[in-house]
């Protein structure tokens, strides 16, 4: 089966940057309604057929999900997590629950935000306002790592690993994406100040793409994957 992008962001440089490599992308309308995909998918000068779909858009109700989930399965498009994959994603309690030992928090937090907070973490001298905290966002697929990208757009020295450090970061996202039914993840992994390696976010790939994401490779990577 073939990969092909779904996309509500044409603007975006994700779906431009596959476009370019060959990926067959198809535009959506922003919030668009389950009517008009088939009417979407049929004016496109290549019809997809018996492909796995990546949608890039704005984060959508676990409702929403499975009910473009369904549509897009109807015309031979499965997305790469199934809507109970995707449910894990929006359940903070339940993925916190199976990585608290991988957290800065106690056990009683009840968001990503309350994580990130209590996570002291390293801070770097930018000309932002406001200090950015060292952490970085790594994707993978099925518990391969595709790549990661620096959490903020602002040029910050922190934002270079060593190679001991990619090791590091990488070897708590694979710790985390074992423990999680959740095949298509972005992990984010913070330095404490105790230079700790901690995990503050975890989101689907597909309505968690930075900006600042080598593009080139995460494309590259998921190609190489289902073209195996």
């Amino acid at each position: 089966m073939r990969m092909i992008v779904l996309s509500e962001a044409p603007e975006s440089i994700a779906p431009k940057v596959a476009d370019v490599l060959g990926i067959p992308v198809y535009l959506l309308a922003k919030n668009f309604s389950l009517e008009t995909i088939a009417a979407t998918l049929q004016s496109q000068a290549h019809q997809p057929q018996n492909s796995f779909g990546i949608w890039l858009g704005e984060l959508p109700s676990i409702d929403r999900y499975r009910q473009v989930y369904d549509a897009f399965l109807s015309r031979n498009i499965q997305l790469l997590n199934r809507p109970e994959q995707y449910a894990i994603a929006q359940q903070f309690s339940n993925v916190y629950s199976s990585l608290s030992d991988l957290t800065p928090a106690p056990k009683s937090a009840h968001s990503w935000a309350e994580v990130r907070q209590a996570a002291n973490l390293r801070y770097g001298q930018t000309d932002q306002s406001e200090p950015l905290g060292r952490s970085f966002r790594v994707y993978l697929y099925r518990q391969t790592i595709l790549t990661y990208a620096y959490s903020w757009e602002a040029d910050d020295l922190l934002k270079w690993l060593t190679v001991e450090e990619e090791e590091a970061i990488f070897s708590v996202a694979l710790k985390a994406a074992a423990r999680l039914d959740l095949p298509f993840m972005a992990i984010d992994i913070g330095q404490q100040a105790s230079e700790r390696w901690v995990i503050v976010g975890v989101c689907d790939v597909q309505f968690g793409l930075l900006n600042q994401t080598p593009m080139i490779s995460f494309w590259g990577e998921l190609e190489r994957i289902f073209s195996a």
